[in-house]
């Protein structure tokens, strides 16, 4: 049989702190699994930010070339005036 000073061990105060410290434990894991899964996450958008800056720098650029040209245009048509 079981001693009854093991029972009154397992549900009273020991049995408690056994049960919040398994239970701190099983949070602490799912907390680092998703800080590592965050810090993964963060990773890739970085990439795609500066994928997305590159790009548009880009754009930037061919936007001002155009600008360049149409009033190069201009004072060119100015000076026949």
């Amino acid at each position: 049989m079981i001693n009854p000073e093991i029972i009154k061990a397992i549900l009273g105060q020991f049995g408690a702190l056994v049960l919040a410290v398994v239970c701190l434990w099983q949070i602490m894991n799912n907390y680092e699994q998703l800080i590592d899964q965050m810090i993964i996450d963060h990773g890739h958008d970085r990439q795609l930010y500066r994928e997305s800056m590159e790009q548009l720098t880009f754009e930037v650029m061919g936007i001002r070339k155009s600008i360049d040209d149409i009033k190069s245009e201009i004072k060119d048509i100015k000076t026949k005036l």
